[in-house]
């Protein structure tokens, strides 16, 4: 039995397949109907990038945005906004956004660190 979720993951891959074969602009309004839609942090980066893609820059800038209220944690959206507002001149954004991405690889590092003394030989 389909469900609402499958038709949305399958409308996903086609956007996808669209935006790897080049073809920006209906990737771009197919992520902008899922976006309304079904919105979710996988569709807002995809719009995202389309919109980036097609020098949409306001687009590209309102999708990251929701991207990151929904994870904040999700390091390619803030690299991605850092981009956007470079693009588009708007400095604050952009080294609040880099500083963002930095803390979020920060993060992970200190969290992956173990000292050696805590590993036991015994498995």
């Amino acid at each position: 039995m389909s469900t609402i979720e499958d038709s949305d993951d399958w409308l996903v891959s086609v956007a996808m397949r669209l935006q790897e074969e080049g073809d920006i602009g209906g990737a771009f309004q197919l992520w902008k109907e899922l976006a309304q839609n079904r919105p979710g942090l996988r569709v807002f980066f995809g719009l995202a990038i389309a919109a980036t893609e097609l020098g949409e820059w306001d687009e590209a800038r309102r999708s990251l945005r929701r991207a990151v209220e929904l994870d904040g944690g999700f390091r390619p959206a803030w690299i991605l906004l850092h981009a956007v507002a470079m693009s588009i001149g708007d400095w604050e954004q952009c080294e609040a956004a880099a500083r963002q991405a930095l803390r979020i690889e920060e993060d992970a590092e200190a969290y992956c660190r173990c000292p050696a003394s805590t590993i036991s030989s015994d498995g």
